[in-house]
């Protein structure tokens, strides 16, 4: 076998055994569940990477993303005039600088946002969702909402899928509970996949990330925490996800508002992490120094050194490791979106392969903020879960890596 493929098949044991070691149940490990797992997963992973349904798949996904940014940045014109026009920006800034920022991901976040809520007011999105689900559910076992929710997490944010199963939320057993947490970390959302498409390896492989990490995310989750008690919805839940739009207009409105709120969160994030960043390797380079370290490293490089081994086992070749491993070092401490600006940056140096597993392995909402934003989520749905959630959000955090990592793992192997 090839070393690399090697390293990548060592990853898909090490990372199930990690959690494994940390589970609160060592003695009940979800084998049955996990063979089944892995099974479909590199199953789907062969058939997405392999052969001609999947390069059609991949196809169909870049298309569709290519499409929708057009259509995001003819918007955008309308609105910013040339400031959203590559040429006119060129011409005035010079070459290189053809798209400005805010505006570009602004523009597709809000067309984005609009066209998802639209088909969930349709109910094209709710029809995929409930099939979804039922697929799972019967595949793998798992109880009707942990199967809904994990069908939403590929279409909805990991704040909206909780909405998707409100009504069971309160009578959730404490192993559902982290199961849906892990899940919301582990994936993307619809809306956001054409944006980092864009900054990592295309539409087609973080949409086949978010399929893989579905699997392996309800894996995960009960290798930490198997299931002990009786679930009120193990024989299946008559759930759909919620349409509060009562018309097209409202609908298409509602997702513009949704989406202009997230896209400014993004750019207020962005600010004030920048800048944290900055504050923070000022010190940590100030105090290398005063300690007589002759080559000081910025925060990314040391958290990067302890990903080393991490990017390794995902089938990354070992010059390489390092660069990517200061990536998965932005993605836990910030989010997965300084890892992709990261990867972008990296697009001419790093080699095909390293740059198409980074895709991969930056997947997901896992991140502290999203500890936060989740159990707010399972609060709204139910005030008494609140306690139980975050004291689960560490534990639901570790397995939306693991997800992640397990899920390039495979890759690593089949690519």
């Amino acid at each position: 076998m090839d070393p690399l493929r090697l390293q990548a098949l060592l990853g898909v044991a090490f990372f199930p055994l990690l959690l494994w070691s940390l589970s609160l149940n060592r003695q009940k490990f979800p084998l049955r569940l996990g063979l089944w797992t892995l099974g479909f997963q590199f199953v789907t992973a062969a058939i997405l990477l392999k052969t001609p349904p999947g390069a059609l798949f991949f196809k169909g996904c870049d298309g569709l993303s290519d499409h929708f940014t057009q259509i995001a940045v003819q918007a955008a014109r309308v609105v910013f005039g040339p400031l959203a026009d590559a040429e006119s920006l060129e011409h005035a800034f010079g070459r290189g600088h053809t798209f400005i920022f805010a505006i570009w991901v602004g523009a597709l976040i809000t067309v984005i946002s609009a066209l998802v809520s639209l088909l969930n007011h349709w109910n094209v999105l709710p029809k995929l969702v409930e099939s979804l689900a039922r697929a799972l559910r019967f595949s793998l076992g798992v109880s009707g909402s942990e199967s809904m929710n994990a069908a939403a997490n590929i279409f909805f944010g990991h704040t909206e899928s909780v909405l998707v199963i409100k009504a069971y939320v309160d009578t959730l057993t404490k192993s559902e509970l982290l199961s849906i947490q892990t899940l919301g970390m582990a994936t993307l959302s619809l809306g956001a996949i054409p944006v980092y498409s864009k900054l990592g390896d295309g539409a087609g492989h973080i949409m086949t990330a978010t399929v893989l990490s579905v699997l392996g995310g309800l894996w995960c989750s009960k290798i930490l925490l198997p299931e002990t008690q009786q679930s009120p919805t193990r024989a299946g839940a008559n759930l759909s996800p919620p349409r509060g739009a009562k018309s097209t207009v409202e609908a298409v409105c509602v997702g513009a508002e949704q989406g202009l709120f997230l896209a400014l969160s993004v750019f207020a994030m962005l600010l004030a992490f920048t800048a944290l960043i900055a504050v923070v390797n000022h010190l940590l380079l100030w105090v290398q120094t005063c300690g007589g370290v002759a080559s000081p490293r910025k925060m990314e490089s040391l958290v990067g050194v302890l990903h080393v081994p991490i990017a390794w086992l995902m089938g990354i070749p070992a010059q390489e490791c390092l660069e990517i491993g200061e990536l998965l070092g932005q993605r836990v401490v910030l989010n997965e979106f300084f890892g992709y600006l990261g990867l972008s940056e990296l697009r001419q140096t790093l080699s095909p392969r390293a740059f198409t597993l980074a895709t991969y392995a930056l997947s997901g909402f896992a991140n502290p903020a999203s500890v936060g934003m989740l159990a707010a989520a399972i609060s709204n749905a139910a005030p008494n879960r609140l306690s139980e959630a975050a004291s689960l959000g560490a534990r639901a955090m570790l397995g939306g890596l693991c997800t992640s990592y397990l899920t390039t793992a495979v890759a690593g192997v089949i690519l």
